[in-house]
């Protein structure tokens, strides 16, 4: 369960529970906060986030893996009246484990909208490698198209990590 607060109305966003941070690129479910403050236009957002990962192939409450970091959003509408839009969002995390294990881990995505149907989105994931130089752990890219009501189209590129990799963080080598 989440208590939230997020209005349109409040400066501040608050989500504690077991939440789906808004504006956090690559982190999907979190047992614990995320705290923000926003403009008064809405266009922009900082904030911090910090709890523990449940699994990510059931979802249960685990208590061995851990994220805390900081978060930023911000958004660009056409002056225009169109439906045109530029968002970035990104997040600055050190991920760790009970087995001791942790890395930082940085991940930003843009996404466009160049009119009511038509967007495209581009996603990096950068970790640090064992010596400490900045990997690309996972990157993704996509274009949705929607010509006509009834038909939708979406083109996607992806390379990285999969959730079987994500739920070895911190494992002992084999």
């Amino acid at each position: 369960a989440e208590l939230s607060h997020r209005t349109n109305a409040s400066r501040w966003a608050l989500a504690v529970g077991r939440t789906w941070p808004q504006f956090v690129p690559g982190l999907s479910v979190l047992d614990g906060l995320q705290a923000g403050w926003r403009s008064a236009s809405g266009s922009r957002e900082f904030g911090l986030f910090a709890g523990v990962l449940p699994d990510p192939l059931t979802l249960d409450l685990a208590a061995d893996e851990w994220a805390a970091g900081t978060y930023a959003m911000g958004r660009i509408e056409g002056d225009d009246g169109s439906s045109r839009v530029l968002q970035f969002v990104g997040r600055l995390a050190w991920l760790g484990a009970s087995a001791g294990a942790g890395r930082l881990e940085s991940e930003g995505a843009a996404r466009a909208w160049f009119s009511s149907t038509s967007s495209a989105r581009l996603q990096l994931r950068f970790g640090l490698s064992d010596d400490g130089a900045p990997l690309l752990d996972a990157a993704r890219a996509d274009f949705v198209a929607q010509p006509l009501q009834s038909i939708r189209t979406r083109a996607a590129v992806s390379y990285g990590a999969t959730a079987a990799d994500v739920a070895t963080l911190g494992a002992p080598e084999s």
